[in-house]
């Protein structure tokens, strides 16, 4: 189950052996996006960042407990990681335009 909450949304993260405790699944602000982008295929690292724990702290979690954070970290940061995704992008193709433009050759 989940509350959503400003920033993010407080889950119940499920132990190994039983133990439960209340996270929280955090809206990753514009600096940390490019972190999200690296982690990604990288699902300890992702939950990390995520929870703001240290990755050892995702060994301990549950399989349901892995999937939930990631899919809630995913419904919470989505709109803003497009967002991000499509910054960049526009970015690049304005660096290369300039670029194209002042007579520069892309590098090697």
């Amino acid at each position: 189950m989940s509350t959503t909450i400003i920033g993010g949304k407080m889950v119940v993260a499920r132990y190994v052996g039983g133990l439960e405790e209340q996270v929280l699944i955090r809206q990753l602000p514009l600096r940390l996006m490019p972190s999200y982008a690296d982690s990604m295929g990288d699902p300890a690292s992702s939950i990390a960042l995520l929870c703001d724990r240290p990755v050892e702290w995702t060994d301990k979690l549950t399989p349901e407990s892995v999937s939930e954070i990631l899919t809630i970290g995913s419904e919470v940061n989505s709109s803003f990681f497009v967002a991000h995704v499509r910054a960049v992008r526009m970015q690049a193709a304005l660096m290369a335009d300039v670029a194209s433009k002042s007579g520069l050759q892309k590098l090697p």
